[in-house]
């Protein structure tokens, strides 16, 4: 998990205090004392939002899902995120030219942009 955060997480520099404070909690034994995993998901998801303040980032045990699968269920993942994306137009609530030729898009949420991206065909 350290590994991913470090390589995945959106911002580079939040990623680097979350994996010390991950790891300084390791060093210390602060979840040696844990016996359930629900129990050691809800004080990881803590720590990691004390840190990033981001409450999306958690941690989740799923025994249902083999690891071999891992790859499958990312792609149904990304697919079902590309559905949802069309269905609500990639967020784009509105798009409007004004005079002067500037343009407005107006958005109504958003969807992850590299769907958006090879969607509108952008570089």
């Amino acid at each position: 998990m350290i590994q991913q955060v470090r390589e995945q997480y959106v911002f580079p520099e939040v990623a680097e205090k979350i994996v010390a404070s991950l790891e300084k909690s390791l060093h210390e034994g602060a979840y040696h004392s844990i016996t359930n995993i629900e129990e050691f998901c809800e004080e990881v998801s803590n720590e990691l939002l004390s840190i990033s303040q981001d409450k999306h980032l958690r941690v989740i045990y799923r025994p249902e899902i083999p690891s071999e699968e891992t790859t499958s269920i990312q792609e149904r993942m990304v697919e079902e995120e590309r559905r949802r994306g069309q269905v609500q137009n990639y967020g784009i609530h509105k798009v409007e030219r004004l005079p002067g030729n500037i343009g407005i898009w107006t958005f109504a949420n958003f969807i992850v942009w590299i769907s958006v991206q090879k969607r509108l065909l952008l570089p």
